[in-house]
């Protein structure tokens, strides 16, 4: 909550947890992994690239939570089928939409998130287990249009990879 409120009252708040409390806790998780998480930037608490792992992992650790209350309790998560996809520079837009086809044509709601960047940045992320989760994403369900988007992010800039038609 702190990453996603960017300090400690904020967070406090919507815990309704006293940011001391927040502090200790923050505080003792760094000791237990070794690794700073937060960096001050002015009045805001940020993610170091470590902080960026560790959240990504809590996310789905807690995301994970819910799917098994939901299965015990015979409800389907409803989630849309993730895919996260590293694509080099060099890739034409279009060749990438075509390898991605069959993921939009499983029938079922997919989320693509696509990370473009450098072959040698794309396989250190790989091997670190990190990915931009920063990257502009659409959902895509194909019931709900006739022409599925994805889009893929270079830094700010987004390229579609809808067909033309």
């Amino acid at each position: 909550m702190v990453a996603r409120e960017g300090g400690l009252v904020a967070a406090g708040k919507v815990l309704r947890l006293s940011h001391p409390t927040l502090s200790t806790q923050i505080h003792t998780l760094e000791a237990q992994l070794g690794e700073q998480l937060f960096v001050r930037t002015g009045r805001r608490l940020v993610l170091t690239d470590t902080g960026r792992v560790v959240f990504r992992h809590a996310e789905e650790i807690f995301s994970l939570g819910r799917e098994m209350v939901q299965a015990v309790h015979g409800r389907s998560t409803g989630a849309p089928a993730r895919l996260d996809v590293g694509i080099a520079n060099s890739v034409p837009k279009l060749v990438v939409r075509r390898l991605l086809q069959p993921a939009f044509d499983l029938g079922l709601p997919v989320h693509v998130a696509c990370h473009e960047a450098a072959y040698d940045k794309l396989l250190a992320d790989l091997a670190l287990h990190v990915l931009e989760s920063s990257s502009p994403t659409r959902r895509y369900h194909p019931a709900a249009a006739s022409a599925p988007t994805t889009t893929c992010s270079r830094s700010r800039r987004s390229a579609s990879l809808a067909p033309r038609s």
